[in-house]
C-alpha cells in the first residue's frame, strides 16, 4: 500500500514539482503512470522508493517511511532508473552481486526472466 498526503517535492530553488500531493494506492492492483516528460513519473518513483526527499508531507510505503531506509521495506523494492552508473560486468556477476541483498531473490527466475527478455 502506497500512502500520500499533502506532500510537496522540488530541486532545489524551482518552482515545485508537487504541491499538496495526495495519493492512495492499494495492495494487488495494478497502476500505471502516464504523463509528458518533466511531469514528475520519475520523481514520484524515487521518492516512494526514498531516493529523493519531500519537502513537506508524509509518505508512506507498505507502512514504513521511504526515506527511513528500513531494511524490511528495502527488499521489496527496486528501482532502475533511466540512467544509472553500472559496473563493466555481466548480467550473472550483476545478479551475484546485488541478489544477495534481497532474501527472495531467486537466479533460477532471474536466469528465467534474461533468456525471456534476451539481456
Amino acid at each position: 500500500m502506497v500512502h500520500m498526503e499533502d506532500v510537496t517535492f522540488r530541486y532545489g530553488k524551482k518552482a515545485p514539482l508537487f504541491t499538496g500531493l495526495d495519493l492512495q494506492l492499494e495492495t494487488n492492483t495494478v497502476y500505471g503512470l502516464l504523463g509528458k516528460n518533466g511531469a514528475g513519473k520519475t520523481s514520484l518513483l524515487k521518492l516512494l522508493c526514498g531516493l529523493r526527499f519531500p519537502e513537506s508531507g508524509e509518505i508512506l510505503v507498505a507502512g514504513h517511511s521511504p526515506e527511513k531506509r528500513h531494511p524490511r521495506l528495502l527488499e521489496e523494492l527496486f528501482l532502475i532508473p533511466e540512467e544509472f552508473p553500472s559496473p563493466a560486468v555481466t548480467v550473472t556477476q550483476y545478479a551475484w552481486m546485488y541478489g544477495a541483498f534481497y532474501p527472495r531473490f531467486s537466479l533460477e527466475e532471474f536466469d528465467h526472466y534474461v533468456e525471456e527478455f534476451e539481456l
